[in-house]
């Protein structure tokens, strides 16, 4: 619970709250009075010279020069920052102190023997540093040829203002354990560019001797006017722009890995079917020996492919099916009771197969019609088996145009097969229809209420700070002056962990110092330290029934 003080709850009280009457003032002391600042920001900053008289808060840029000037002897007054004194000189009827801000928050205090004192908070301003956007090139490009100009943009912008700007490049060159770097520079920019500005250059490849597999890293590099701490360097992402070799056209780099068992590398129809077309496409461009060896290859694949599917035909009835691998030409002896072994089906010895898919022992596997699902899934396996085998024909003969034909009919073929499969309901489920009358309220849950989780316990480190904004509050009754002290400090502490109770005590402060009323600036500080919900009743009293 906090209370706020009843002088401040009044407006425009100014006898409460004269800035400079802290502090017991000795008989004869000479007060201290107000205390003028002169800020001189650095060079780099590009920003005017401010003048205040008593401030609270002060933000600089590290090394910009402040001066304290105020009336009254140098002698007896006294200025620290921090724990750091400062030196006081004469300076004609009054006194003056200079010193330079750092990076780091400080608080400065002025007092003399005797006649008040004033504190004040230095607050620094970072200086960014440069952002850089690459704009061109967009991406990471590998080119043939290392000949052309590549155009070269990015976009710089500073909040203070630009000093340089510059496109960089490395070449790498070289292989193995031996590597060559190359890098140099494009572009500048033009003086007095300001906050924003756009650069813009051009690579000449030509100019940069690159052989097969050099790699050219490129990006753009700004830096800004600040000679106190930096400067800022900012960059943009790289782009790199490598020249292919020679040997990465007719190969491809894999892992190394023993070769794979053939039966569980089977390519599919589609797949030959690609191969063959891309054969016929280059078959006019290769001699002819090379294009019998492919095809021949090819033709070993669908040859596979096709034992495969008499495998899928017979397993269903017990069969072995080819029972072994045999291709067009190789010399072994086919069973002629096999039909399938023997060779390509005659549309009489088709129907046979299918039959016999179908029937075990003179009684039909499945329903009595003609399409029963066995003979719809048996049925177009059986004529993929055939296309298959003239293709693969074809494709031992050297002919691969010719096997494309029975290859497209083989592709269709399984297709059917692959669709004959699937299981489709006939008609739709039924609906699920509920009867909202009849079961609306008729649950027989009691309704147990759910248990309380506790609140967060406070933080302790915000608890210190509420305590001395309570202490502060009080003090405020008492000597303003000393109060508007204590809050400024208070900022201080709070201002990197807690930035909007910093915000808002600054208020408090101005509005202290102004003699104005500091009610509501208050409320809002205690409210940003404490960080909960506040929740207020403007609902008024009950009055009864009139």
């Amino acid at each position: 619970m906090w209370r706020m003080p009843a002088a401040l709850d009044r407006a425009g009280d100014g006898s409460r709250a004269v800035p400079g009457a802290g502090g017991a003032r000795a008989a004869g002391a000479t007060a201290l009075g107000a205390v003028t600042l002169t800020l001189r920001p650095p060079r780099y900053a590009g920003r005017a010279v401010e003048r205040l008289v008593d401030p609270a808060l002060v933000r600089a840029y590290p090394g910009s020069r402040v001066m304290l000037e105020g009336a009254g002897p140098a002698d007896g007054t006294r200025a620290r920052v921090d724990d750091a004194s400062v030196a006081v000189r004469e300076a004609g009827i009054g006194w003056r102190s200079e010193f330079v801000t750092g990076a780091a928050r400080a608080l400065v205090r002025v007092e003399r023997d005797g006649g008040g004192a004033r504190l004040l908070a230095l607050e620094p301003l970072v200086d960014s540093a440069p952002m850089v956007t690459l704009r061109s090139p967009a991406r990471d490009t590998v080119l043939r040829q290392p000949n052309g100009t590549i155009a070269l943009a990015a976009d710089v912008r500073d909040d203070l203002g630009l000093a340089s700007a510059v496109f960089e490049y490395i070449v790498s060159s070289g292989a193995g354990e031996r590597f060559t770097f190359t890098s140099g520079t494009l572009g500048a920019l033009r003086p007095g560019s300001g906050r924003e500005a756009a650069l813009r250059a051009s690579l000449s490849l030509d100019g940069l001797t690159l052989a097969p597999g050099d790699v050219v890293h490129l990006r753009a590099v700004a830096r800004d006017q600040n000679d106190v701490s930096g400067p800022g360097v900012g960059s943009s992402e790289s782009r790199t722009i490598r020249i292919a070799r020679a040997d990465e056209y007719d190969s491809v780099a894999v892992d190394q890995a023993p070769p794979p068992e053939v039966d569980k590398s089977l390519l599919s129809q589609r797949m030959l079917i690609n191969l063959t077309e891309a054969l016929v496409k280059r078959s006019r461009a290769v001699a002819r020996t090379e294009v019998t060896a492919e095809s021949r290859r090819i033709g070993r694949d669908q040859g596979r492919l096709r034992k495969q599917v008499s495998d899928i035909i017979f397993s269903r009835l017990g069969d072995g099916g080819e029972g072994g691998e045999h291709f067009h030409g190789d010399g072994h002896a086919h069973a002629e009771s096999d039909e399938l072994a023997a060779g390509p089906l005659t549309p009489e010895a088709l129907l046979r197969a299918a039959e016999k898919a179908t029937v075990i022992s003179g009684s039909p596997t499945d329903f009595e019609h003609d399409e029963t699902p066995v003979v719809a899934i048996n049925r177009p396996m059986l004529e993929a088996y055939n296309a298959m085998w003239d293709a693969g024909r074809a494709l031992d003969g050297g002919e691969p145009a010719r096997a494309l034909p029975p290859m497209y009919i083989a592709l269709a073929a399984i297709q059917r097969a692959r669709a004959a499969e699937r299981l489709y309901l006939r008609g739709a489920p039924p609906r699920v229809v509920v009867d909202l009358a009849r079961v609306r309220l008729q649950g027989k849950e009691p309704g147990s209420p759910g248990a309380r989780s506790p609140r967060q316990p406070i933080d302790l480190a915000r608890a210190g700070v509420l305590a001395r904004f309570g202490a502060a509050l009080d003090e405020l009754t008492r000597d303003p002056a000393a109060g508007v002290d204590s809050l400024i400090v208070l900022r201080l502490a709070v201002a990197e962990r807690l930035p909007a109770a910093a915000a808002a005590l600054e208020g408090a402060i101005a509005a202290v110092r102004a003699s104005r009323n500091a009610t509501d600036a208050l409320r809002r500080a205690r409210r940003a330290l404490d960080d909960g919900l506040v929740a207020t009743d403007t609902l008024p009293a009950w009055g009864g029934a009139r």
